[in-house]
């Protein structure tokens, strides 16, 4: 079921506990788009940067500047502006990429908030773990990590300014 509010699309999977969806407009595939990452494989030299979309693969299905998703009682979107994501190394082995969010939670206030794609290497292989945190106290994790972010293009955004 798909609800709009203010221009924002937003997805809604019945059944789903926390993740429930996510949906893409016009949706290209990854291998159309030449922008398009694996975020596993993004280095501190992309930072920062814009994403024009963040792609979950396993769902074929986005976030951009006009859909959001519901998780549980919160909808996550770009907010008005199109999100700069930047890097965070922690150790060498271990680096996190923080994208700021808009939660809204009808019961509570609109929060900014931060998706968090967090990597590191355990003792034989890379994981990686995916987060919202809204506040300092409070976080969920994102049983289904994205595939890919759709970085700005940034020649065509100095083109646009002249």
């Amino acid at each position: 079921m798909s609800t709009s509010r203010g221009g924002t699309r937003i997805l809604k999977l019945i059944g789903s506990s926390m993740i429930v969806g996510l949906m893409l407009s016009a949706a290209q595939p990854v291998a159309a788009r030449t922008n398009w990452r694996d975020w596993t494989q993004l280095g501190p030299e992309n930072f920062p940067t814009r994403l024009s979309t963040i792609w979950f693969a396993d769902w074929q299905l986005g976030i951009n500047a006009t859909d959001a998703i519901k998780m549980g009682n919160w909808t996550v979107s770009f907010g008005t502006a199109t999100p700069v994501a930047w890097w965070e190394t922690r150790a060498p082995d271990f680096w996190i990429i923080h994208i700021p969010l808009l939660c809204k939670n009808p019961t509570t206030a609109d929060y900014n908030c931060t998706m968090n794609l967090v990597r590191f290497i355990p003792v034989s292989s890379w994981e990686s773990n995916c987060s919202i945190s809204i506040t300092s106290t409070y976080s969920f994790v994102i049983q289904q990590c994205p595939s890919h972010l759709l970085l700005e293009d940034q020649k065509r955004r100095t083109r646009h300014r002249r």
